[in-house]
């Protein structure tokens, strides 16, 4: 799972956006397809003159970046949809460039790690 230290980061970051995630299961690598999409939500809702779109789940699911229900604004759901595609070539345990290999996204030197966030909870002393 993400480190809470990420979670919060975000949330502090973009509040409007992330304050009410109930739930954040991915690894530390997705972190920066994240802000830079908190930032655009956040972005984008100040140029419309609207509520910010928020993000209550996000998950990894065979290898991608999943989201809960989709957003009816069309630029948001855009945006969704481009940090899906970003994770596809993203390695979840460091942000490096990865490829996807059916249930994962790593780059050379995590090829080996079969749990990003099982990597990461042993990272912290956790698992």
């Amino acid at each position: 799972m993400m480190r809470h230290a990420r979670l919060q980061a975000l949330r502090l970051r973009y509040p409007a956006v992330y304050a009410n995630t109930l739930r954040a299961e991915c690894g530390d690598g997705w972190f920066g397809i994240l802000d830079s999409l908190g930032g655009l939500l956040t972005l984008q809702a100040e140029q419309d003159g609207r509520p910010v779109t928020e993000i209550r789940m996000f998950k990894e699911k065979f290898g991608i970046l999943r989201f809960g229900r989709a957003s009816p604004i069309v630029a948001d759901a855009a945006f969704c949809r481009m940090a899906t595609a970003l994770s596809e070539r993203v390695c979840e345990v460091c942000g490096c460039p990865g490829a996807h290999s059916g249930a994962t996204v790593r780059c050379a030197s995590h090829a080996h790690i079969v749990d990003a966030m099982a990597h990461e909870a042993d990272a912290d002393g956790f698992a």
